[in-house]
């Protein structure tokens, strides 16, 4: 039995991290049928949270079963993504469920080859980081597609987390995160100075409450004074719900996108090999010292709302806004500060351009620039440097993609664009008249 307690995994957080191999075509008869459901009744009956919707999902799926209404489902993966679904209906628990064995979490019973096929695939996936880059404004952005175990994932998480250290904000994106476990509590740990109450488990089978705080250690600097960004949307479940409700609880952070799937209770594994079947069971209930409550069955709001894909900019927008409160002692810094905010600006509100409007900037400016126009995308060349894209940040202002710059276009009296200028975040500006 494999327990996630921090928070557990969902279905698309076991495709991700599952033993890779094909799954058979697995016939199922009336008897073998009537079985499962005995089994996922059993289970059902001895461990879930709640004994009273508990008992509620075992007469619906025997129910069924008796009407014939399971009959025409004559393959195990159908037949079992249907009790799925019967089951959640009734309970609206988005970790409960029944899978082909092959989708069982790595256990202490494993085989080594279980484990190395496992541990590959971990790090083929990078141990759920996505990536790991600065973004304009000096923001540190980090993607991550779940959260491993602090034994496989933990080296990576301290080395992104190592990366993050000199930036001025942080934005965590769990927007098609499905959950996982201990690398989400190492990474809360780097947010506060000293340990921290996140959260409390109730275990139904050992009638206990386990508490869950930070670590009092972790490998290199903390950012316990940086602004911290969780975008999030309605594919955000488990764990990765676990992060944005905590830092909200606590104060400690700013979430951003849409509400999350609602999936909160930990759960328990079980592997039926004789049926070929493994089954999640959510078995504690978890809550937050601060709130009594969680996110079970109702997600996470976001104290910022916005559409799931425009939710990197919105958090742009409000992170350089807060660095921009406190003027900035050097002035170049300020500048890129302010050039950030009109790019996220800029992105927010999805300016586009037509060809038509894109050919009007087309063209040589100066002995040194020019301005080309490649599927569909403005390119500015300049001297002894790469070319960069630009960004349209509204009327005849862009900004370059790849670095902290901006350039200008000026009009004649016919309406024309006659002129360009560009400004570095190091203060240099370069006029150039176009077609000299």
């Amino acid at each position: 039995m494999a327990l996630l307690i921090i928070a557990a995994m969902t279905a698309a957080a076991f495709a991700i991290v599952a033993v890779a191999q094909d799954i058979p075509v697995r016939p199922v008869d009336a008897e073998k049928r009537a079985a499962i459901v005995d089994a996922v009744a059993e289970k059902l009956t001895k461990y879930y949270i709640d004994e009273d919707v508990a008992e509620q999902m075992v007469g619906l799926l025997r129910r069924k079963l008796e009407e014939g209404k399971y009959d025409h489902l004559v393959e195990l993966r159908p037949f079992v993504r249907q009790l799925t679904a019967d089951i959640r209906e009734v309970s609206n628990d988005q970790h409960l469920g029944v899978w082909p064995i092959e989708y069982a979490i790595l256990t202490d019973e494993a085989s080594e080859e279980d484990r190395r096929r496992f541990l590959a695939r971990a790090r083929y996936d990078n141990f759920g980081f996505n990536a790991v880059r600065r973004l304009p404004g000096n923001i540190g952005y980090v993607e991550m597609s779940y959260f491993d175990d602090i034994e496989f994932g933990g080296d990576t998480a301290v080395a992104a987390m190592r990366l993050m250290a000199n930036a001025d904000a942080l934005i965590i994106d769990v927007r098609r995160n499905g959950g996982g476990s201990g690398v989400l509590a190492l990474m809360m740990s780097y947010f506060f100075e000293e340990p921290v109450h996140t959260a409390d488990s109730y275990s139904r089978i050992e009638d206990s409450t386990r508490q869950f705080w930070t670590f009092g250690y972790v490998p290199g600097p903390r950012l316990t004074e940086v602004p911290i960004y969780v975008l999030q949307s309605r594919r955000t479940a488990s764990a990765a719900e676990a992060l944005g409700y905590q830092l909200k609880a606590l104060k400690r952070g700013t979430l951003v996108g849409e509400k999350t799937k609602g999936a909160a209770n930990p759960i328990e594994e079980f592997s039926i090999p004789e049926l070929s079947i493994c089954m999640a069971v959510s078995s504690y209930r978890v809550s937050n010292p601060v709130t009594g409550t969680c996110w079970e069955g109702v997600g996470v709001e976001p104290d910022i709302a916005v559409d799931g894909e425009l939710a990197l900019y919105a958090a742009g927008v409000e992170a350089m806004k807060k660095l921009l409160e406190e003027p900035c002692e050097y002035s170049d810094i300020e500048w890129g500060r302010r050039l950030a905010l009109e790019i996220y600006q800029a992105q927010l509100k999805q300016i586009e351009l037509t060809g038509e409007q894109q050919e009007q900037y087309v063209g040589r400016y100066g002995d040194s620039y020019a301005v080309r126009l490649s599927y569909g995308v403005l390119a500015l060349e300049r001297p002894r440097q790469l070319p960069v894209t630009l960004i349209p940040l509204g009327g005849d202002a862009f900004a370059y993609q790849e670095e902290e710059g901006r350039v200008e276009f000026k009009r004649d009296a016919s309406g024309a664009i006659s002129e360009m200028e560009t400004v570095t975040v190091y203060g240099s500006r370069t006029y150039s008249r176009k077609g000299s």
